[in-house]
C-alpha cells in the first residue's frame, strides 16, 4: 500500500492541513474519511486505516485545526483560529469535496471518534448527502452543563485571553475521567490496554491541554451537535452507527449513549444503529480487540 502526506489550504483562513493518505494495492471499493479526536493526531489512526486499505479502501485523515501539524506555531496546539466552532467542520467537509474531485463516483465513508464525532454529528447535521455512511465512536453525551461552560469560558477569555489554558476547565472536562480508574496511569480512561496508554502519555502531540478558544470551540461543537434546529436533513435514510466502549466516560451513561441515538431518531434519520463493546473505554480502536472493533466497521460499510 502507498502513503501519501500532503498539505490542504483551509478556505476558512488559509491555513495548511496535514492530510494523510493510504492507497490499496487493489482496485478501490470506495474511501473512508477519519476525523479524529480531542488532543491527539492523525498518525494514531495509521493502523486501524492500513486495516481498510488491505480491505480495497482508500483511507484519508488530516490533523484538525490545532492539532498535530495544522498549526502556525507549536504554541498554537489546542487553538483552532477560530471562535464559531464552524472551520473545523467547513475544513472536513472541504476535504470531502477535495476526495470527490480526485477521485470522483467513489462512495464515501465518514468515521469521526470523540470529537471527531461532534464533527460528524455537525457533518450530519448540514451535508447528510455528501456521505453514503456515517460511523460514530465515543460520542461525548449530551451535557446540559454546555451552554453554562460556553459562558464560563467566554468571560475567563475577556479576563485571560483566548490563549489561556485554565486549569479549571480542563478539570471540568475531561479531568475527572480518570477517577473512574483508581489506581492506573494517568490517561486509563482513554483504554484498558497500558501500552495505549503509554505511548499517549509520551506523545508531545497527544494530551496537551486546549486553549480557552480550543475549548469554546469544543462545546459549540457539542452544544449545535444536539441542538434540534437548523437541520438540512436532505438524506434522512442515511445508515448511522454509533459505537462506544462499556467503560467510556466521554459517553456519560449506557443511558445518555442511547439518548444520544434517540436524538437522531426524533430528527428524522430511520437507519441508527448501536453496539457497545464489554471492557473496553474510549478508545476502542486501540483496546486489545481492536480486531473485532475494525471488522464490524468493516461489515457495516459492506452491508
Amino acid at each position: 500500500m502507498q502513503h501519501d502526506q500532503y498539505k490542504y489550504i483551509s478556505r476558512c483562513d488559509g491555513l495548511e492541513l496535514d492530510v494523510l493518505e493510504i492507497q490499496p494495492l487493489s482496485q478501490p471499493k470506495g474511501i473512508v474519511q477519519f476525523l479524529h479526536g480531542m488532543a491527539e493526531n492523525k498518525e494514531r489512526y495509521i493502523e486501524t486505516m492500513e486495516f481498510f486499505a488491505r480491505n480495497g479502501y482508500i483511507t484519508i485523515i488530516h490533523d484538525h485545526r490545532g492539532h498535530g501539524k495544522s498549526i502556525r506555531d507549536l504554541a498554537d496546539q489546542g487553538y483552532f483560529y477560530d471562535d464559531t466552532g464552524k472551520f473545523i467542520l467547513y475544513d472536513a467537509h472541504d476535504i470531502t469535496r477535495m476526495i470527490k474531485a480526485k477521485y470522483p463516483g467513489l462512495a464515501i465513508y465518514l468515521f469521526g471518534h470523540s470529537m471527531g464525532a461532534l464533527i460528524g454529528q455537525n457533518y450530519l447535521k448540514n451535508y447528510d448527502n455528501e456521505v453514503q455512511k456515517l460511523i460514530l465512536s465515543g460520542m461525548p453525551g449530551n451535557n446540559p452543563l454546555c451552554s453554562a461552560a460556553i459562558g464560563l469560558v467566554t468571560i475567563l477569555e475577556k479576563i485571560k485571553g483566548s490563549y489561556h489554558r485554565s486549569k479549571l476547565i480542563q478539570n471540568l472536562s475531561v479531568g475527572t475521567y480518570d477517577k473512574k480508574f483508581k489506581g492506573e496511569n494517568k490517561n486509563c480512561w482513554l483504554s484498558a490496554n497500558p501500552e495505549n496508554v503509554n505511548l499517549y502519555n509520551a506523545d508531545i502531540n497527544c494530551g496537551f491541554n486546549f486553549t480557552l478558544n480550543g475549548f469554546k470551540n469544543l462545546f459549540l461543537l457539542m452544544k449545535n451537535a444536539y441542538s434540534d434546529t437548523d437541520w438540512v436533513k436532505t438524506n434522512l435514510n442515511l445508515p448511522i452507527l454509533y459505537l462506544a466502549g462499556e467503560n467510556d466516560p466521554v459517553i456519560m451513561t449506557k443511558e445518555d449513549w442511547r439518548r444520544a441515538q434517540l436524538f437522531l431518531n426524533k430528527i428524522g434519520y430511520t437507519y441508527v444503529k448501536g453496539k457497545m463493546y464489554h471492557h473496553m473505554r474510549h478508545e476502542i480502536l486501540h483496546e486489545a480487540r481492536k480486531d473485532v472493533v475494525m471488522q464490524d466497521i468493516l461489515s457495516f460499510i459492506e452491508k
